[in-house]
């Protein structure tokens, strides 16, 4: 027993180090936290307050609520309200009918409204109830309903197009709405004009909405299988050469249908560079496409003409 007592003598072990840890400097580590937490949210809160200075504001309609004064709404088209339609114009209705009312960005089918020359065709023509009557309820397999809108917005697009397109470029469609159109207007605070606010989870699909889409995808099909019909008569008599380039074509225009119709519209208009572009320097991923990149010019010049040489399905190219 000496033996022990006078090693652990001579050699006393280290004693143990105390528990740093304790209650209070949890408690400080966690404010800490909370407070560079918040302070983060705060900085992102203001920068999402400064990038939403000059949005409209989303306003749900409350239970309860009737109709607006649409003959109020229909006689403001001050400026400022035709450049608020503007703005909402751009956001919702330039992908289909253009940033100028005239054209077709996205390719759509059936072709969106022309502001500058076409007629309406919903039942109600084109006074300002009619127009406002096809962006609150739409119109066919091609123009949905905006009722994300609220009806003072869905006002200031239908003034911003008379006032921008149609008085100037399309003045035998901006009559006033015929007797019979104008009384179909409701009264102020009538009931149908609102709905409460619902989980949109919750919402019914419009009925609209299997229609349009059918619609784009009847479009899509029906111009990816002209663009491969088109290509299927170019490859015949190819060489051997030009067979796995218009093999791939065969495929680009199966699965990246986008590619083909640029390809189609490029040949279409003439232009050599840019079907070239289509073909080289496309391939979906963003790289060049080692089928075309690689081919010699003599391939390349003979694939070009006879994609020139080779009439669509709706006429010759021209």
């Amino acid at each position: 027993m000496s033996n022990h007592a006078d090693h652990d003598a001579a050699h006393g072990h280290a004693p143990q180090r105390p528990e740093v840890t304790h209650p209070l400097l949890w408690t400080v580590g966690l404010l800490i936290g909370v407070m560079i937490f918040a302070t983060t949210f705060y900085q992102l809160f203001r920068v999402g307050q400064q990038h939403a200075k000059g949005e409209p504001k989303i306003v749900l309609a409350k239970a309860g609520e009737g109709e607006p004064d649409h003959r109020k709404l229909m006689a403001d088209n001050g400026q400022a309200v035709v450049d608020k339609g503007e703005i909402l114009y751009g956001k919702n209705c330039a992908s289909c009918h253009g940033a100028t009312g005239d054209t077709n960005p996205s390719n759509i089918n059936p072709t969106p409204r022309n502001f500058k020359k076409d007629a309406f065709k919903n039942a109600n023509g084109g006074g300002p109830w009619g127009f406002y009557s096809v962006l609150s309820e739409g119109y066919g397999a091609g123009m949905p309903a905006f009722r994300n809108l609220s009806p003072a917005d869905r006002w200031a697009v239908v003034h911003f197009v008379r006032e921008a397109w149609m008085k100037t470029g399309n003045p035998a469609f901006v009559a006033k709405d015929k007797a019979d159109v104008e009384a179909k207007i409701p009264a102020p605070g009538a009931a149908g004009g609102a709905t409460a606010d619902v989980d949109p989870r919750m919402v019914a699909e419009p009925e609209l909405l299997h229609p349009l889409m059918a619609g784009w995808s009847a479009g899509a099909n029906k111009g990816r299988d002209e663009v491969q019909d088109w290509i299927r008569r170019a490859a015949d008599g190819a060489d051997a050469a030009q067979a796995p380039l218009f093999a791939r074509l065969g495929v680009l225009a199966s699965t990246q249908s986008g590619r083909g119709a640029r390809l189609r519209a490029a040949v279409a208009q003439g232009d050599r560079d840019l079907a070239l572009a289509v073909l080289i320097r496309e391939d979906g991923a963003g790289s060049a496409d080692p089928v075309f990149s690689l081919a010699s010019a003599s391939t390349i010049n003979a694939v070009w003409d006879r994609l020139r040489a080779t009439p669509f399905a709706s006429g010759a190219v021209k």
